[in-house]
C-alpha cells in the first residue's frame, strides 16, 4: 500500500487515501478490493529556502524545474522532477565555489487543503577559490602543455565541473 500511495504522491496526489477491503471467497481465496480517494491534486503555492545566504530565492527557482502556481502554472509537484531539481541546486552552487553544499532535508507544508509551501534546507558551507597549480614529477611533457589545459586562473571561484573536465583533459597527458 505504501508504493501505491507514493505513485499517487509522484503524480501529485498527495492527499490519496486507499483502503484496502478484503473478502473471503470459497476455495481458501481473497477478494481484495482497493478503494482510492484521490482528492485534490497538490500544488505548489510557495518556494521557500532556509540558509541561502549567497543567493536568494529567485536565483535558486530559476534552476529548478518545480515551480509555484501561478496564472500560467499549476504548481504541481512530481517527486522525480523535484529529485533532479535538488540535484540542479546542488551543482549550480558547486559551480559557484560551495563544493561542500548540503541541499535538504525539505518539508511540505500545508497551506490549504490543496495548497502547500516547499521549504527546502540549504547549508551552502565555505566558497572556495582556485589555487595554484604545481607540477612535478614530469619527464615527458613540458610543464606548459599540461598547465594550458586548465583555464582556471589563480583566485578564480572554484568550479568544481570545470575543475573536473580540466583535470580530466589533462590525465590525457599522462596516460
Amino acid at each position: 500500500m505504501r508504493k501505491l500511495k507514493a505513485e499517487y504522491a509522484t503524480k501529485g496526489f498527495g492527499n490519496a487515501s486507499i483502503e484496502i477491503m478484503e473478502q473471503f471467497q470459497p476455495d481458501n481465496k481473497v477478494a481484495i478490493t482497493l478503494r482510492v480517494e484521490e482528492g485534490k491534486r497538490i500544488a505548489i503555492k510557495q518556494i521557500t529556502f532556509l540558509g541561502n545566504e549567497s543567493f536568494d530565492d529567485k536565483q535558486l527557482i530559476r534552476r529548478m524545474k518545480t515551480k509555484p502556481a501561478s496564472f500560467l502554472r499549476s504548481g504541481r509537484f512530481e517527486e522525480e522532477k523535484f529529485e533532479a531539481d535538488l540535484v540542479a541546486l546542488a551543482n549550480f552552487y558547486k559551480k559557484n565555489g560551495f563544493i561542500d553544499v548540503v541541499i535538504g532535508p525539505h518539508e511540505m507544508q500545508q497551506l490549504s487543503d490543496r495548497h502547500y509551501e516547499l521549504v527546502i534546507r540549504i547549508t551552502e558551507g565555505t566558497k572556495y577559490y582556485f589555487g595554484e597549480i604545481k607540477i612535478s614529477g614530469n619527464e615527458h611533457f613540458q610543464l606548459e602543455t599540461i598547465r594550458d589545459s586548465f583555464t582556471m586562473e589563480s583566485g578564480d571561484i572554484f568550479d568544481q565541473e570545470k575543475y573536473d573536465s580540466q583535470l580530466a583533459k589533462s590525465l590525457c597527458f599522462v596516460l
